[in-house]
C-alpha cells in the first residue's frame, strides 16, 4: 500500500527554449510553484531548460495545465510523455545541440536504472562528515520492503551493488515523516 502512489503516478518532461536569463528565471519560478503540488526535478539548464514532473494519478490535469502555461511563455516548448529512455534521449540531444547543460539523474543502487523520482533515498553519514547517498527505484524499493524500518534499510543496503557494509544494527537518524522514504543513518 505504501508504494501504490509511486506506481500510479503520472509523469511528464517539459523542455523550453529560454532565449534569455529573464525567461529562464520565469520558468524556474513556475516549477518552484509547481513543487507545492507535485514532485519536480530539474533536468537541464541553459538555452534548453527542462524539468520532470510527477503527480498522483488523480492529479493528471496538472500536467496539461503546465504544458499550456509553458506554451504561453514560449512557443518553443515541448511536453514528453511517457517518461522513458526515449524521452531522456530527446532531452540529452536537445541539450547537446543547444550547448545546454544536462544535470545528473539518480541511479538505482540495486538495478542500475536511472530514476527521476527514487522510491527511497539513504544517506550514510560516516566519521569525518563523509556522506554516501544511495537511491533506489520504486520497483527495487517495493521488492525489498520489510515491516520494520531498520530491516527495510538493511535490506536495501544488502541488495545494493556497491556492497555497503554496516555495523550490526541500522538505526535511522532522521526521517521527515512516516510516509517519507528518505533515511539518514550512521555508519
Amino acid at each position: 500500500m505504501l508504494f501504490q502512489t509511486q506506481f500510479s503516478a503520472m509523469r511528464a518532461i517539459y523542455c523550453v527554449e529560454a532565449v534569455n536569463s529573464a525567461q529562464r528565471k520565469q520558468i524556474d519560478e513556475l516549477f518552484r510553484e509547481i513543487q507545492t503540488v507535485a514532485e519536480v526535478r530539474k533536468l537541464s539548464t541553459g538555452r534548453i531548460v527542462s524539468y520532470a514532473v510527477q503527480t498522483k494519478a488523480n492529479c493528471c490535469e496538472i500536467l496539461d495545465e503546465i504544458a499550456e502555461v509553458l506554451r504561453s511563455i514560449n512557443e518553443h516548448s515541448l511536453c514528453l510523455q511517457p517518461v522513458d529512455n526515449v524521452a531522456m534521449d530527446i532531452v540529452s540531444d536537445l541539450c547537446r545541440a543547444s550547448g545546454s547543460t544536462l544535470l545528473s539523474v539518480p541511479t538505482c543502487g540495486i538495478c542500475g536504472e536511472k530514476e527521476l523520482f527514487p522510491g527511497a533515498t539513504i544517506t550514510i553519514c560516516s566519521r569525518g562528515n563523509a556522506r554516501i547517498v544511495r537511491y533506489y527505484c520504486p520497483r527495487c524499493t517495493a521488492l525489498e520492503c520489510k515491516p520494520k524500518v531498520s530491516d527495510f534499510v538493511r535490506a536495501l543496503l544488502d541488495a545494493d551493488r556497491r556492497n555497503i557494509r554496516l555495523q550490526a544494527e541500522v538505526k535511522p537518524l532522521k526521517r521527515k515523516s512516516r510516509r517519507d522514504l528518505s533515511f539518514t543513518i550512521a555508519r
